[in-house]
Parts: C-alpha cells; structure tokens; sequence
C-alpha cells in the first residue's frame, strides 16, 4: 500500500506508478466487498477514471 497516492475523480489508472491489470481488478474487488456491491464486467471495462466508478456506485440501487 502507497499511503503517498491520492485519488480524484479524476485520476486514470495511468496516472498511477506501476498500476497494472491485476492491481485494478484488486482495486475493483476490494471496492465491491467493501460496499456489498458488484460491478458488470462491462462497467469495470469501460471506467475511464475514478469519477466514473464513483458514478455508477451513486447510480446503483441500495
């Protein structure tokens, strides 16, 4: 863990140092277990940046 990383909105995974694939995917899990939540494969493909998951998580019913 890279306590120096901050997150925006608009941060794209290659705004990151060294994220990769099996980083995101990682990301991506962690996210769902945390919030009790599962993304489409076709979102989790399709997330341009952090803003977009966000997005789709307030879109999501609860």
């Amino acid at each position: 863990m890279d306590d120096s990383i901050v997150l925006t909105k608009e941060t794209r995974r290659e705004d990151v140092p060294n994220w990769d694939s099996l980083i995101y995917i990682s990301f991506i899990v962690a996210v769902e277990i945390e919030l009790g939540i599962k993304f489409r494969v076709a979102d989790v493909e399709s997330f341009a940046n952090v803003g977009a998951i966000v997005a789709q998580i307030k879109s999501m019913p609860r």
